[in-house]
């Protein structure tokens, strides 16, 4: 029950009787004072009425008394002159002195004689009495004759004016009425209201009485539930001021089913769910600290608690002079055991890994993993700036066993490289930097190696940001561009395709080859994004011819020539796709160019790339074929549609050299046999022509036909080309 409910109730308890007992006997005694009243003035009136009849009879009688006193009598009847008359009426006048005057008249109503003010008759009739206005008028004939003698009475004479006022308002007074016979109207009596209850007063004292009683009696039912009440608010204080103080153990005691129990119950699971969320928010934070500061698969410090502990001991080494090494280590072939095993086969072995490290180095030393395949290592305090290379060298062995990674057997290696400082010279971004530097000048010299930090390798670091910063402007600013060579059939001279070749212009260097290009995109990993530059500008030059060229639409192809690196990434099919989309062509409009050189590098994982791309609908054309020493036989598993024989070959035509024609013979005797057509690249003089015809070539392709164009001079000469 709550604590207004208690109030409520105990006031009702007290209050509603005392409150019906007082309205009961004030109603009771109200009635009665009113009834007794009401009867009062009921007889009051009939008393008065009856007074009045009894004071009218009196006027009537002395009328009728005068119409039959003698003398006037006659006088009437001998006709007496006016002189006669008027000494008579005198002598009635003085004995009738407090009526206005009366008059005699005939029985036609004509009067005879008229005195003080009367003037008029009553007309024909009896003796009569009318009341008009305030006063009433009676009339008596006088006997013998049909003369009457009229009077006006006033009606003060016969009824207390005070009774023949109108009433006040009924809600204001308790009145009563009575008819004064023979007059046609009553006398009205009345009392003020006021006046009539004034004996009720006393009974309101004890109503006044009866609210204080009830009054005194809340205040004590107030101050006992206040004293509760307090007490209970004292415990939820403490309670709050102890939570307040960071004490979330404590509970308020309070117990009852009013508000301040349900509150008090309340506070108390809010005091238990906090205490049990600080507890899992503890836990949450020391996760969370523990994550922030260690890589989640490994369990080794990240990047940031490295820095960290890198800047505590080059403080240490700024104190006592004590060298500082960071050791940068990349893992060779993690991204072939993800793709020939599987990721999760790649997170076992980086985990073997980090043990491994973790149990070469001194305790005092720290191993982290910054991401990927990079692992660094803190030796601080070392002896001599030798005692790092001899850190290098247990970890390079540690790391040359083999690892049993999902039951296989699996061998790896890292490159490593090393930067020793102290914190007098060196701050931890340096080190850190100098380190990573070594370890790409390790890998690029043959992997598997370490390699202090010197000058050189700076310098080489330093050449390779501006080959980046120059690749990456390159592509922003237009400074590449594509020219387009055609290749034709032999026998007709129609066109089949042409292929992309990229130039740059370059504002220090001049106009670069491709190979000049891939050189500088290849020494800062950027080969793949200069593919998806070409197959984008590639893309946008079809659907360029086939707006501005409606007799080709549709029927230009284009070659595109892919690096090693697209075709090792996972991007190129997402980048084909991408660019066909945007600008709207047929995906058998670009032909992807792979050169054979590049299908060792990988061949079971660049097989999936080629079936990849056929499956977006792109050609397939094996570029530079006779280079490398692929097998004829595994031809067929590339899938390709067109095969272009390496200049190389074509040259040894010319030259009559036997080991090129036979060459030539035997991949155009295994493309027959596939169903593939060949190009012949590189064709240059006019006696090749004939020599490709007799051995069934189809296509070529050379200067002897076409020098590579610009995208505003092939127009023209497509023109004039059969498709």
């Amino acid at each position: 029950m709550t604590l207004r409910r208690k109030i409520l109730l105990m006031l009702m308890a007290v209050v509603v009787p005392l409150a019906c007992l007082t309205l009961i006997a004030y109603l009771a005694a109200r009635s009665t004072l009113l009834d007794q009243a009401q009867d009062q003035v009921r007889n009051e009136a009939r008393i008065e009425a009856v007074a009045a009849s009894r004071r009218l009879a009196i006027a009537q009688g002395e009328l009728a008394g005068i119409a039959e006193w003698f003398d006037l009598t006659d006088a009437v009847r001998s006709g007496a002159d006016r002189a006669d008359l008027e000494r008579l009426l005198a002598v009635v006048d003085t004995w009738w002195g407090r009526f206005d005057g009366f008059v005699i008249v005939d029985g036609n109503g004509v009067a005879m004689a008229d005195y003080a003010g009367l003037t008029s008759a009553l007309g024909d009739g009896e003796d009569s009495v009318v009341v008009l206005g305030e006063r009433i008028h009676i009339k008596d004939r006088i006997a013998g004759t049909d003369v009457f003698v009229e009077t006006s009475v006033p009606t003060d004479f016969v009824i207390d004016p005070a009774l023949l006022e109108n009433p006040p308002a009924m809600a204001d007074v308790v009145a009563a009425s009575a008819p004064v016979d023979d007059l046609g109207r009553s006398v009205n009596v009345w009392r003020d209201r006021s006046e009539v209850l004034d004996p009720l007063r006393p009974l309101w004292w004890a109503v006044v009485i009866g609210i204080a009683v009830s009054l005194a009696a809340a205040v004590a039912v107030a101050m006992l539930l206040g004293r509760k009440v307090a007490a209970r608010l004292s415990a939820l204080t403490e309670l709050t001021e102890a939570m307040s103080d960071g004490d979330w153990t404590r509970r308020s005691g309070v117990s009852s089913s009013d508000e301040l129990g349900r509150l008090s119950a309340s506070i108390d699971r809010m005091a238990e769910q906090v205490e049990l969320d600080r507890r899992r928010r503890r836990q949450i934070e020391d996760r969370l600290a523990h994550q922030a500061l260690h890589d989640p698969l490994t369990g080794l410090a990240n990047r940031a608690k490295f820095v960290d502990r890198l800047g505590d001991a080059l403080a240490r080494s700024s104190r006592s002079g004590a060298p500082v090494a960071v050791l940068f280590c990349d893992l060779d072939n993690l991204k072939t055991v993800n793709d020939q095993m599987g990721h999760n086969a790649g997170d076992d072995l980086l985990v073997e890994l980090a043990s491994r490290m973790s149990a070469s180095v001194r305790p005092s030393d720290t191993v982290a993993r910054f991401g990927g395949d990079e692992f660094v290592v803190l030796c601080a305090e070392m002896a001599a700036p030798e005692d790092a290379t001899i850190v290098a060298e247990r970890l390079m062995k540690a790391l040359s066993l083999p690892f049993e990674v999902q039951g296989e057997m699996v061998s790896s290696s890292a490159s490593v490289g090393i930067a020793v400082g102290s914190g007098s010279t060196t701050s931890a971004a340096d080190l850190v930097r100098n380190a990573d530097a070594a370890m790409y000048a390790a890998k690029r010299s043959g992997k598997a190696r370490y390699l202090v930090h010197d000058d050189s390798i700076d310098l080489g670091a330093a050449k390779r940001d501006r080959n980046r910063r120059e690749a990456t402007r390159a592509m922003d600013e237009n400074e590449l561009r594509l020219e387009f060579q055609p290749v034709l059939e032999l026998e007709n001279g129609r066109l089949h395709s042409v292929e992309a070749l990229i130039r740059w212009d370059h504002p220090d260097s001049g106009v670069l080859t491709p190979e000049q290009i891939l050189s500088r995109f290849g020494e800062v990993g950027l080969e793949a994004d200069l593919d998806g530059w070409v197959i984008d500008r590639a893309a946008a030059q079809i659907d360029h011819w086939n707006s501005t060229l409606p007799g080709l639409s549709g029927r230009i192809r284009v070659g595109v020539n892919v690096t090693a690196a697209s075709l090792l990434g996972e991007d190129l099919p997402h980048r084909i796709e991408k660019a066909v989309a945007e600008h709207s062509i047929e995906p058998g409009q670009l032909l992807i160019e792979v050169s054979e050189n590049d299908l060792g590098a990988d061949p079971s994982r660049v097989i999936r790339m080629l079936d990849r791309m056929r499956a977006l609908g792109v050609g397939l054309v094996l570029d530079d074929f006779g280079s490398s020493h692929t097998s004829l036989e595994r031809l067929g598993r590339y899938g390709a549609d067109l095969l272009k024989i390496d200049h190389c070959l074509v040259v040894r035509l010319s030259a009559e050299v036997d080991d090129g024609a036979e060459a030539i013979n035997a991949i155009l005797a295994v493309t027959a046999s596939l169903g593939i057509d060949a190009v012949a690249e590189g064709v240059e003089q006019i006696d090749q022509v004939p020599e490709l015809l007799i051995r069934g070539c189809r296509y070529a392709q050379g200067s002897l036909f076409c020098s590579p164009l610009d995208d505003l001079s092939v127009i023209p000469w497509l023109e004039r080309i059969d498709v």
